[in-house]
Order: C-alpha cells, then sequence, then structure tokens
C-alpha cells in the first residue's frame, strides 16, 4: 500500500555495509607471536578486516608441515636459507628480523672488564654456553671460532642445559659471563645487561624471513614491516633486516638493555 500512496518511501535500512574480511592462516615459530597479533591489530586500520589463522611451532617442524602438503598463505622461517629450501616454492621471500648472540652479565657487577665490548678476551672467569648439540651452544661456539677467540674462551666455558640455568649461573656467581640470544637477554630483564655482540657467519645467520605462498600472505606481510610491530620486535631483542620506515627510526642502540 505504501507504495501505491504518494510521497510514500520505502524503508531504508540503517545497517552499514560491513568490511570485507581476509582470512589468512600464517604458520611462525612461537616466539613471534605477539609481534604477529600486533600486526594483526595494526592491519584493522584498513578498509579490510584480517583476520589471523595462526599455528606456531618450531620453525623447522612447521617447514616439514608444509613439505607434506599443508601449506599456509604465509610461512615465517628462522633463517634464509630454510625458507629458500622448501617444497614447494614460496612466491616471495623477504628477510626481516635479525636475532643475535651477545654476551651477558649481571648489571651489580663493579667489574668493568665485565661490562666492556670485549669482555670474553679480558676477563678470566668461567663463561656460561648451551650445550653441545643445542642450538644456542652450537651458535655459540661457531660464533667463538668465527670470531677467532675459541682458544681464549674454550677452557673456560662451563655448559649450561638450559637458558634459565645460563642466568641462574650468573646470579649465584658460578659464571661470570654468559652467551645468549639477544631476545633471551631482552626477555631476562634489568638484571642483566648486554656487554659485547658475536658475529655469525651470514650463511647461518638467524633471519627471520617471510616466506608468503599467496597474495593474502605476501598482502598480511607487508603489515609486519609497520611501525608499531617493528617496535614490538625491538623491545624483543630483534633488529629488523630491512631499512626501518624513515619516519620511524629504529637504532641497534635502543635494542640493548643498556
Amino acid at each position: 500500500m505504501c507504495l501505491l500512496l504518494p510521497g510514500c518511501k520505502p524503508k531504508q535500512s540503517n545497517t552499514a555495509p560491513q568490511a570485507p574480511i581476509n582470512r589468512v592462516t600464517i604458520f611462525a615459530p612461537v616466539l613471534l607471536e605477539p609481534i604477529i597479533r600486533s600486526a594483526e591489530a595494526a592491519s584493522r586500520e584498513t578498509d579490510i578486516q584480517w583476520r589471523v589463522n595462526l599455528r606456531t611451532g618450531g620453525a623447522q617442524s612447521l617447514a616439514w608441515t608444509i613439505e607434506d602438503g599443508e601449506i599456509p598463505d604465509l610461512y615465517i622461517s628462522s633463517s634464509v636459507a630454510m625458507a629458500q629450501n622448501l617444497i614447494p616454492q614460496p612466491t616471495s621471500i623477504q628477510p626481516w628480523l635479525q636475532n643475535r648472540l651477545v654476551v651477558v652479565t649481571l648489571a651489580s657487577t663493579s667489574n668493568p672488564i665485565l661490562k666492556s665490548d670485549r669482555a670474553l678476551e679480558r676477563s678470566t672467569g668461567p663463561v656460561g654456553v648451551g650445550l653441545n648439540g643445542s642450538l644456542q651452544g652450537d651458535y655459540a661456539r661457531l660464533a667463538l671460532r668465527y670470531s677467532d677467540i675459541w682458544e681464549l674462551v674454550d677452557r673456560r666455558t662451563t655448559p649450561r642445559h638450559s637458558i634459565d640455568s645460563l642466568f641462574d649461573a650468573l646470579r649465584s656467581g658460578e659464571v661470570e659471563l654468559a652467551i645468549v640470544f639477544a631476545t633471551d637477554a631482552k626477555a631476562a630483564g634489568p638484571e642483566f645487561v648486554i656487554s659485547q655482540q658475536l658475529e655469525l657467519p651470514e650463511r647461518v645467520g638467524i633471519v627471520y624471513t617471510k616466506a608468503a605462498f599467496s597474495e593474502m600472505g605476501a598482502g598480511f606481510a607487508e603489515f609486519l614491516d609497520l611501525p608499531e610491530p617493528l617496535r614490538k620486535a625491538v623491545e624483543a631483542g630483534y633488529l629488523p633486516s630491512n631499512p626501518p620506515i624513515p619516519d620511524q627510526p629504529l637504532k641497534e642502540a635502543d635494542a640493548d638493555p643498556e
């Protein structure tokens, strides 16, 4: 009847059109989850609503899952080589974040040598390292050899079975220094300070790498380089592999507890 009466208009719906939703599946190491969730939150500031289905685990075990046929939109590997060796091949590969090996000591120590950038070479006390066969232990030994100071440190190394036990050994005075990842040093808090950084050969660098298998994955990968996710990454001890965004400079000094 309304349509037949002059001046009568059909009722308009007040419901706003819903933004489209992009659902993206990501495989990534568990420690990166807070950074990826930060990127997910930043992505929602766009006209498209992004939703992340995140599966976490060890980078290598996730790579095996991909090779078994379960393909995500985006995979974060722990090295460039791991991404390059994937079968099937990703459509794009881009280095994202670097982790580093660092030497730490107690912030409360009164010995200036232990806080110097040549602490390993100048000190004489025991040095805590990971066990042989552990990722941390093997990387530490490789870095010491690569830096040509293995002979100075070898007889002073004292292996520990976990990250927590390395920091416990520092607290108790069983070791003066410990070699850990920068992210572990950050997580341990202000009780410890970084004395020096150890270099690794480029081919075995700890570089978390974005490997996209779809346009959706490549699209979300761009959000990982936004200022807020990168800020969270630096706070956690990582360094961006690519030059930072010009209006949000990130300096290596910002990543160190000192």
